[in-house]
């Protein structure tokens, strides 16, 4: 479904598809136009899938891309809280949206909530120093393997904070923090 010109209000008969299908693994809806609102839609329909069942218990998605939809803080909270709630979630692309620190700082939660998210992509957003701390700290706790910070508006602090957390973890981790 990626670059369909898939705008935030045409999203609802889309997301209560989507929220039904039991093998969906793979959702791509990229280059589209969902937004906050549109983004609200599908986790709201991921969340209930299969049946109604609250909690993320229908979604069975192992891959996310939601990349240059226009995404802002709020839109990321509920994408965040869909991959909280998964178990399955192990990539999660994010980029090229409006996502700023609000945003970021709970998909870093949902990121170091213990479940199978490896895959991070928030690069070309609007990521500042305010929110490395708290991705440090979750970088060096959280299953990840692959982190894209490239693109964003991180300082020196905060660009140093997340090359300290990546030196001191345990397991090897890809972190890409170019365009800083």
């Amino acid at each position: 479904l990626y670059d369909n010109d898939i705008r935030g209000a045409d999203a609802k008969e889309l997301c209560a598809a989507l929220g039904e299908l039991r093998s969906l693994r793979i959702l791509d809806l990229g280059a589209n136009q969902l937004g906050d609102k549109g983004a609200a839609l599908l986790a709201d329909a991921m969340m209930m899938g299969r049946g109604g069942r609250e909690g993320g218990g229908g979604c069975l998605l192992e891959q996310l891309s939601l990349s240059g939809n226009e995404i802002g803080d709020e839109g990321a909270a509920l994408i965040a809280a869909l991959a909280a709630a998964s178990c399955r979630l192990e990539l999660l692309d994010m980029s090229s949206n409006d996502v700023g620190d609000a945003g970021a700082e709970r998909v870093a939660a949902a990121l170091g909530a213990g479940g199978a998210l490896k895959v991070l992509d928030l690069s070309s957003n609007e990521v500042r120093d305010r929110c490395a701390a708290r991705l440090a700290r979750v970088l060096r706790q959280s299953a990840a393997s692959h982190v894209d910070l490239r693109w964003n508006a991180l300082g020196q602090e905060g660009v140093a904070a997340l090359a300290a957390a990546h030196r001191t973890c345990a397991r090897k981790v890809w972190l890409d923090l170019r365009g800083n």
